[in-house]
């Protein structure tokens, strides 16, 4: 090849792969807080399920301790409630 060539191609590949290594870093940020935003989502979105899950534990509880009771005044005045007993809520296979 011409020594002139060479010096002329030199520079111009050089800017070509800065130029490439720019976008690739551009490109990588943009992923990588994209990622962040998608993770601080889905972790506000984890929180909000666990809140929603007390709140519907306590409703469970609170409901079921005015079922005892009233299960209970039923009995005391012999009165046979049916079902005789609690139905048992079936438990969840694991999702493993």
């Amino acid at each position: 090849m011409d020594p002139a060539l060479l010096t002329a191609l030199v520079p111009l590949l050089a800017a070509i792969g800065g130029g490439l290594a720019f976008l690739i870093n551009r490109a990588d940020k943009r992923r990588i807080r994209n990622e962040d935003l998608l993770i601080a989502h889905l972790e506000q979105q984890i929180k909000e399920k666990d809140r929603q899950l007390r709140r519907k534990e306590r409703e469970l509880r609170a409901l079921k301790a005015d079922a005892t009771a009233w299960r209970e005044q039923l009995i005391e005045n012999d009165i046979r409630p049916i079902p005789d007993k609690w139905t048992e809520l079936a438990e969840e296979p694991d999702a493993n």
